[in-house]
């Protein structure tokens, strides 16, 4: 194996949002590039990376449980682009968008880019949803007063995610990454991949 060394920038991603939204399943299905069977409630938050070109992401997925948020500016301290997971199979899951905006904007703000997960299963006579996470998303991003993402994805469709990753995260984590680090690299390889490791407390 040939390596190279690169001059990294490191930029640190968090997932939010309801429990079950397909925080985890995203996050396993873009970095492994193959649909996980089963993944158990994350506890706490689980971390990993993924290195493209000169930029290493830092992925904090966190827990939807309300038990623990509390922990939650332990993780929006320092970064840099939050994922506000919205499970657009239901109503709840869009309702709540704003109770989690509103927590974000508490603690950092950093860009967020909602993305609405679970689009393989969203049927006709769920078109209201579409309508009413698009008004809330007119909502938020008027209170951002700039222009803002709302991306739809599904976990099942690999395109979709490369668009949501490729399109949005990469560019926006690249103009905005900071610290650089030397990093050894497989150069027949674009990514490193570290293990995930959870980090759990509760909330009384």
């Amino acid at each position: 194996l040939f390596y190279i060394i690169l001059s990294m920038k490191k930029a640190k991603c968090i997932l939010v949002g309801d429990i079950a939204a397909g925080k985890s399943t995203l996050l396993n299905t873009y970095i492994h590039r193959t649909f996980p069977d089963y993944l158990g409630s994350t506890v706490g938050a689980e971390f990993s990376s993924k290195v493209v070109g000169d930029l290493e992401i830092q992925f904090w997925d966190t827990a939807g449980q309300e038990r623990f948020r509390c922990m939650m500016p332990l993780y929006y301290r320092n970064a840099n682009l939050i994922l506000l997971i919205v499970d657009m199979s239901s109503v709840d899951s869009i309702k709540h968008t704003k109770t989690w905006y509103n927590q974000i904007r508490q603690h950092t703000d950093a860009r967020i880019v909602l993305v609405g997960t679970k689009m393989d299963i969203v049927h006709d006579m769920q078109t209201q949803n579409m309508e009413l996470i698009k008004s809330t998303a007119s909502e938020l991003f008027f209170l951002e007063k700039e222009e803002g993402t709302l991306v739809y994805v599904s976990s099942k469709d690999q395109q979709s995610l490369d668009v949501l990753f490729d399109d949005y995260v990469v560019p926006i984590l690249n103009q905005i990454g900071t610290k650089r680090t030397s990093k050894a690299v497989d150069v027949k390889q674009n990514t490193i991949h570290r293990s995930r490791r959870s980090l759990f407390s509760f909330c009384f």
